[in-house]
C-alpha cells in the first residue's frame, strides 16, 4: 500500500503545486526506520539522511566562507588613510599656495635679487663711496659673505668690486667668499643635519652620492643620533680615490648646482671634513673671483673690447656651458656604475638614517 501511494505521488509530483508534498515523502522515506533497529527492547538513534548530513555540511561551508569574507573586508577597510597624514597635506599644499601668493604680489622685491645687471648697479652704487675708505674691502668683504650664505650669483659683485677696488677686491672678494660658504657649511652641519638629512633618506642621488664617496673611508655607520658635527666620524682617506671624499668635495664645487644646494649640500656628506670643504671652497672660488676681478678691472680701464677679455670669457662660458655638465653627467653615469658593481653597497658605506 505504501508503494503505491508512493508511486502515485511520484507521477502526480511532476505538477508543481504537489512538489513540496513530493520532496517531503522522499525525506520520509530516506529517514524510514528499519524494524530491526527495534529488537532488543530498546529503540536506538534513528540513522541521519545523507541529504540531511550533505545539507548540514554544505551550511558550515557557507558559514565559514562568509566568516574569512567579512575578514578580509575588516582587515581591508583597517588600511585607510590616516586623518593626520592627509590634513598635514592639505596644510602643506595651502601653505605653498600662500607663499606663492605672496610672492607673486612681492615680486617688485625680489626680482631684482635675479637681474644681474640691476644688481651690478647698485653694487657700484654701493662700493663707491668706500673706494676712499680704508676699511672699505672689510665691508665688502662681509656683504658678500652674507651674498653668498643665501646662495646668491656672485658674478656681478665681484665684477663691481673689481671696476671699484681693482686687484684688491681678490682677496676681499675670496674672504667673503669663503667666510659665507664656511658659515653655510658650519650651520647645515651642526643645525640643519639631522632634519635634512631624515628628510633625505630616500633620495637616490643623495644616498648614491654619499654611499660612492663613502667606499674610499673606513667602514662605518653614521646616524642621525650618534653623529657629532665637530669631530671626524669616519676614517677617511686624503687620496684622490675615484669615490674619495676629498674629490666629491671638489666635484660638489665644480658643479652646476645652485650655490645654496653645493654649501648646504655638503655639510650632509659626513664623509666631507671642514679642511676638505675649505680646500674646495678656495680653489674653485679662488680661480672666479681673479676671473671675474680682472673683468671689472679691464672694464674700468676701457680695455674690456681687447682680444684678451673675449678670450677670458669664452673659456669661462665654455667651463660653464660645456664642461661642467660634462663632468656632472660623468660623475653621476660612474656612481651609478659602482652602485650597480657593487653587490653589497651597504656594507662598506656611510648611510644617512
Amino acid at each position: 500500500m505504501i508503494l503505491r501511494l508512493g508511486l502515485f505521488l511520484v507521477l502526480i509530483g511532476r505538477n508543481h503545486s504537489c512538489m513540496p508534498l513530493v520532496q517531503a515523502f522522499r525525506v520520509h522515506r530516506y529517514s524510514v526506520v528499519p524494524l530491526q533497529h527495534f529488537r532488543g527492547g530498546a529503540a536506538n538513534v534513528p540513522p541521519v539522511s545523507q541529504k540531511a548530513a550533505h545539507n548540514a555540511t554544505t551550511k558550515d561551508a557557507i558559514t565559514t566562507t562568509t566568516t574569512t569574507t567579512t575578514t578580509k573586508t575588516t582587515t581591508i577597510r583597517t588600511t585607510k588613510v590616516p586623518v593626520g597624514a592627509t590634513r598635514r597635506s592639505i596644510w602643506t599644499i595651502g601653505s605653498l599656495a600662500v607663499l606663492s601668493l605672496i610672492l607673486f604680489q612681492q615680486r617688485a622685491i625680489w626680482l631684482p635679487l635675479i637681474n644681474k645687471d640691476l644688481i651690478l648697479q647698485r653694487t657700484l652704487e654701493l662700493l663707491e663711496p668706500l673706494q676712499s675708505n680704508r676699511l672699505g674691502w672689510i665691508y665688502y668683504s662681509c656683504g658678500l659673505a652674507l651674498w653668498e650664505f643665501c646662495g646668491l650669483s656672485t658674478i656681478p659683485v665681484e665684477t663691481a668690486a673689481g671696476m671699484v677696488l681693482g686687484w684688491k677686491a681678490v682677496g676681499a672678494s675670496l674672504l667673503g667668499k669663503l667666510t659665507g660658504a664656511m658659515l653655510a657649511f658650519g650651520i647645515g652641519r651642526c643645525w640643519l643635519y639631522q632634519h635634512v638629512a631624515t628628510q633625505l633618506e630616500h633620495n637616490e642621488i643623495f644616498q648614491l652620492i654619499n654611499q660612492a664617496s663613502s667606499s674610499g673611508s673606513a667602514s662605518s655607520v653614521v646616524t642621525a643620533s650618534s653623529y657629532s658635527p665637530f669631530k671626524s666620524n669616519t676614517t677617511t682617506t686624503t687620496t684622490l680615490h675615484p669615490h674619495s671624499p676629498l674629490l666629491t668635495a671638489f666635484l660638489m664645487k665644480f658643479s652646476c648646482f645652485p650655490e645654496m644646494i653645493k654649501n648646504f649640500g655638503s655639510s650632509l656628506l659626513p664623509v666631507i671634513q671642514w679642511w676638505m670643504f675649505a680646500a674646495a671652497t678656495l680653489i674653485h672660488g679662488g680661480t672666479f673671483t681673479v676671473l671675474w676681478t680682472w673683468l671689472g678691472h679691464q672694464t674700468s680701464t676701457g680695455s674690456s673690447g681687447s682680444s684678451s677679455t673675449t678670450i677670458a670669457l669664452s673659456i669661462a662660458a665654455f667651463m660653464g656651458v660645456v664642461v661642467t655638465p660634462l663632468v656632472m653627467a660623468w660623475w653621476i653615469q660612474d656612481l651609478k656604475k659602482w652602485a650597480e658593481s657593487n653587490s653589497k653597497p651597504q656594507s662598506s658605506a656611510t648611510r644617512i638614517t
